[in-house]
């Protein structure tokens, strides 16, 4: 379940985010829950506790960018929208790492494609795999490097080390296959988000201090290139 604070002083503003928040979750179909705040005090008090902030810049008393920053020490992994009755504090929104600002009255299409691209990014990154025959803990996808066959195994590289898996790479691939993975070699499954460069032959993936390269064969380059090429086009 997603929890979302709404966050602004003004009574019909307020039923109003929430009014047009409550009808993408409803129409995506996604389960959620929404609180809402008058003031940041008491938003304050609980906000490790959401995913999802929508935050009023003009509140009566204080800064909404001011307020942003306290929640920013307080709080990382989460989504932070700023809403305004004017464009002038777009820059502000950038400077506290906002993931979207909107303008009032928030127009309900455009939010709708903006939002799409956030719920995308937030699935991405908090999807895990939690399965006791490979690792008693979250293995985060976002954190797989790749996967490899090896003497009949699978092994799942990852930020944290190897896990050993008793399943196929088919079985991975299919897994796998909505979070941007791409196959480079008949024993390989490369995580796109982590690619760093490639060249004829080789894959290089980014965060390996020993520059750890994966193979890039004939039979796999066309289709991984067109896959690379296609995922980093969205991301722009």
């Amino acid at each position: 379940m997603i929890k979302i604070a709404i966050c602004d002083d003004d009574d019909k503003d307020i039923e109003s985010i929430c009014r047009i928040v409550d009808k993408f979750f409803t129409e995506k179909n996604m389960n959620y829950e929404i609180d809402l705040y008058k003031s940041s005090c008491k938003l304050l008090e609980k906000v490790e506790k959401y995913q999802m902030i929508f935050l009023d810049i003009e509140l009566q008393d204080e800064n909404g960018i001011h307020v942003a920053r306290q929640i920013n020490k307080k709080h990382t992994n989460y989504k932070l929208f700023l809403v305004s009755n004017y464009t002038e504090y777009l820059k502000d929104g950038y400077r506290v790492k906002a993931d979207r600002y909107f303008t009032k009255p928030i127009d309900y299409n455009e939010f709708n494609i903006d939002m799409q691209e956030v719920i995308n990014d937030y699935i991405l990154n908090s999807s895990f795999i939690f399965d006791t025959k490979i690792s008693k803990h979250k293995i985060y996808v976002k954190d797989i490097f790749y996967v490899e066959i090896l003497a009949r195994k699978t092994y799942l590289h990852t930020k944290q080390g190897r896990f050993s898996t008793p399943y196929t790479l088919t079985y991975w691939i299919n897994r796998l296959e909505n979070f941007n993975f791409a196959q480079s070699h008949k024993s390989f499954l490369v995580n796109l988000q982590n690619v760093e460069d490639y060249d004829h032959h080789n894959i290089f993936i980014c965060s390996f201090k020993d520059e750890k390269t994966v193979p890039l064969s004939r039979y796999y380059k066309e289709n991984f290139i067109t896959e690379y090429i296609s995922y980093i086009s969205k991301a722009i």
